[in-house]
C-alpha cells in the first residue's frame, strides 16, 4: 500500500510542482491505495464526519496533514462548539475516540523537496484526561494526558481541538521524498 501510495504522491507532483498533496487530495490517495490490498473501503469526499474520515473492513481511521516542531506531530481537529464549552461533555467525548490516525506530515518546512511523513496514531493514547485539569491559559484550555500529549481547545475557533503529540508516541510508516 505505501508503494502505491508513493508513486500516486510522485504523479501528484507531476502535476503539482509546488503545492503539497493536502486535506481531500490527501484522503483520495490514500484511499486509492488501500483499495490497492483491500476491497472494503468506506470514504465519503467532503463528509467532514467528525470521527471517521475512512473506514477500511469496520476499521475507522481519521486522515490528518501535520506539522513537526521540536519533536512533536502538531495536529488540528474537529470543532466541538456544540457542547457550549461544557468541559466535563468535551472530556467525555475526547475520552472515547473511535478512529485511530493516520498523519501524513511535513517534517522539514523550508525545503525544494516534497517530503512527506506518514505516521500512525493509536486511538488508546488520545485518552486519558481529566475535565479538572484544564488549564485556562489566556483564551485557551490545555491539558496533557499520561502519554505526554498536549490538548489544546481553542474557544475562538469553535472550541477546536489542538494535539501536540511527542514523535516517540508515534509510529512512522514511511518518509517519503519527492524532488
Amino acid at each position: 500500500m505505501l508503494d502505491h501510495f508513493k508513486n500516486d504522491l510522485k504523479k501528484y507532483h507531476q502535476l503539482f510542482n509546488k503545492v503539497r498533496c493536502k486535506a481531500e487530495g490527501l484522503e483520495e490517495l490514500i484511499v486509492f491505495s488501500i483499495k490497492s490490498e483491500i476491497d472494503n473501503v468506506t470514504w465519503k469526499p467532503s463528509a467532514h464526519d467528525k470521527e471517521v474520515d475512512i473506514i477500511v473492513n469496520s476499521y475507522k481511521i481519521q486522515i490528518k496533514s501535520g506539522v513537526i516542531q521540536n519533536n512533536k506531530l502538531l495536529l488540528s481537529g474537529h470543532r466541538l462548539g456544540r457542547f457550549n464549552g461544557e468541559l466535563d461533555q468535551i472530556t467525555e467525548y475526547l475520552n472515547n475516540p473511535i478512529s485511530d490516525i493516520i498523519s501524513v506530515s511535513n517534517p522539514k518546512k523550508k525545503t525544494k523537496k516534497h517530503i512527506y511523513e506518514v505516521r500512525y496514531i493509536d486511538k488508546i493514547k488520545m485518552k486519558g484526561i481529566i475535565a479538572e485539569n484544564w488549564i485556562n491559559e489566556g483564551v485557551n484550555f490545555k491539558q496533557i494526558n499520561k502519554h505526554n500529549i498536549k490538548f489544546s481547545l481553542r474557544p475562538k475557533m469553535s472550541w477546536q481541538i489542538w494535539w501536540e503529540v511527542p514523535l516517540d508516541i508515534t509510529e512512522l510508516a514511511d518518509k517519503i521524498v519527492i524532488d
